[in-house]
């Protein structure tokens, strides 16, 4: 179909809603966009339209993904495209050789369900997952090699029930582990699991100190390009502080593997698996809930929620309350506001 015949239907549906419905020239897929309001189904209309007739060849739909992925990454070099990396790479080996007019919502749920199965992802990883993939095809759309990204059609359970529950660690259990792994793995587990403790930081965010981003006069550490994108700096408890002060430095890595260099997800894993094993306390714990322990005892000890969401680094106060903001009132240990 050439594009000069494009056109598109608008039509009303149930719920006071619109729908616009097109035959996409380039890959002759039926595409349907619904809109709450008369107007913006219009304005939209308009656009697709014009766009179109503007544009009558569409020079990329012919290219393949690993092309444009790699000119995607040239123009925005700081893409969280690759933040999962192994995700990442597995999406650009899948579907590398495709052109872009063949991919479609078909193969990218296929795609998405295969990643689920192998590696048992929550609904909750794979938003992210998707989140990270619209970079790449919100840039598709930009340069208008898309009108629409195919990833607005693969939706997930935004509200799912967590995969697995949460672990929290009282103070007490968290004492006996740090005593546990001071005696196991002094220079390796033991200095990661008192940051985490100390900090509530995420795991990653640990491996990537590095002594810049330690700033003993003023007490602080920084964490780099944490995942939301940005630099997040707290101020160290004495405790921390004291210990890093002593920490002997080999290296720019604050902390480093057995063999010097920078720790690495599957090795600190296996090392943790076989602490547990060596020291159960009767908890599936991971490093994850080392900080899902600090919000808990942060708030249970009488901490404000924007301070936690300040230290853990969401973007929101709104991500914080629905981690956290189910504290029972029988966790607080003093609920009265009045000292009579």
């Amino acid at each position: 179909m050439s594009t000069k015949d494009f056109k598109s239907k608008l039509k009303a549906i149930k719920g006071n809603k619109f729908l616009i419905e097109y035959l996409h020239p380039f890959t002759q897929k039926r595409v349907r966009n619904r809109f709450n309001t008369y107007r913006e189904a219009v304005a939209y209309q308009k656009e697709l339209e014009q766009q179109y007739k503007e544009h009558p060849e569409n020079p990329y739909l012919d290219m393949k993904i690993s092309e444009l992925i790699n000119l995607h990454l040239e123009e925005c070099p700081k893409s969280r495209m690759m933040e999962r990396k192994n995700n990442f790479l597995d999406f650009y080996n899948s579907f590398a050789e495709y052109k872009l007019k063949e991919i479609n919502v078909f193969e990218l749920k296929k795609w998405f369900e295969k990643r689920k199965k192998e590696n048992d992802y929550s609904d909750l990883t794979l938003i992210h997952i998707r989140g990270n993939l619209n970079h790449f095809f919100g840039f598709l759309v930009d340069i208008g090699a898309l009108m629409v990204s195919p990833l607005a059609q693969v939706r997930f359970n935004r509200n799912p029930p967590p995969k697995r529950p949460r672990v929290y660690l009282t103070e007490d259990e968290i004492r006996l582990i740090l005593e546990n792994t001071k005696e196991y793995s002094p220079r390796f587990l033991y200095p990661v699991f008192y940051t985490l403790i100390h900090t509530g930081a995420r795991r990653q965010e640990v491996f990537d100190l590095k002594w810049s981003d330690v700033d003993l006069q003023r007490g602080t550490l920084t964490f780099r390009e944490t995942k939301n994108g940005t630099n997040r700096t707290i101020k160290m408890s004495n405790n921390l502080y004291r210990f890093i002060e002593s920490w002997p430095k080999q290296n720019e890595w604050l902390f480093t593997n057995p063999e010097g260099g920078q720790i690495g997800r599957s090795q600190f894993g296996r090392h943790h698996v076989s602490f547990k094993n060596a020291y159960p306390n009767g908890k599936d714990w991971r490093c994850h809930s080392l900080r899902h322990s600090f919000a808990y005892n942060f708030l249970k000890k009488g901490g404000h929620m924007y301070e936690l969401q300040a230290i853990l680094g969401h973007k929101s106060i709104h991500m914080t309350i629905d981690l956290y903001g189910n504290l029972r009132a029988e966790d607080v240990e003093n609920p009265s506001p009045f000292d009579l």
